[in-house]
């Protein structure tokens, strides 16, 4: 029962205060993220290295500037986002309109997700204080490469999504899903890059 009444109250949150309540959400789910990887990170630098030594301690700067991005960029996207997706294709499933359905799934990928991390290739470097140069850089280096990343998971993962959770549910869900998919990407050790390389914001559209 209390899990239902947290569904519930979650539920009236959102039908209430949906772009503060996503926001707060991503943020938090953030948090747990970058905190996860950044140990996996530590550990793993602990065991090449063999030596010992005191392990790093946490960057509360880079959990801030992901953190930043994700409440006050990429979900107030997503919102608006997901309701022109809506309106323009409808309630679709694959059951009552396939072509349909699928054209929404690749306007979502094709468009919405390279934006959230053109902006984010963009933003971080700048909030490093790289400037122009830095941003640039990253973008040419990097982006491509997280589109293709993000797209072996998020195609599949808005498929279902998208057929089947509610459209005020479905930040919740993709930030859920955006959880798992961090902190597997941290894990993986042909994988060096952090965070701040491959947010868990390869979801959006990536991540809402």
């Amino acid at each position: 029962m209390r899990v239902d009444r947290l569904g519930a109250t979650y539920s009236s949150w959102l039908q209430r205060h949906p772009l503060r309540t996503k926001a707060v959400t991503g943020g938090l789910i953030m948090t747990a993220a970058d905190t996860s990887q950044q140990h996996v990170e530590r550990e793993r630098a602990l065991r090449r290295r063999g030596d010992g030594g005191a392990p790093s301690t946490w960057d509360a700067n880079r959990t801030l500037r992901l953190v930043s991005f994700y409440s006050l960029f990429q979900m107030p996207f997503v919102h608006v986002w997901f309701g022109f997706l809506e309106r323009r294709f409808g309630a679709v499933t694959p059951r009552s309109d396939l072509p349909r359905f699928i054209a929404k799934l690749a306007v979502d990928q094709c468009i919405g997700f390279p934006t959230v991390l053109a902006t984010f290739c963009c933003v971080q470097p700048v909030l490093q204080g790289q400037g122009i140069e830095g941003a640039m850089g990253k973008l040419q280096r990097d982006l491509w490469a997280m589109v293709r990343a993000g797209w072996q998971v998020w195609f599949p993962a808005n498929f279902v999504i998208f057929a089947a959770v509610p459209l005020h549910f479905r930040p919740l869900m993709m930030n859920i899903v955006s959880l798992g998919w961090s902190v597997y990407m941290s894990s993986m050790s042909g994988y060096q890059h952090s965070l701040d390389a491959a947010p868990p914001v390869q979801s959006l559209c990536c991540s809402r």
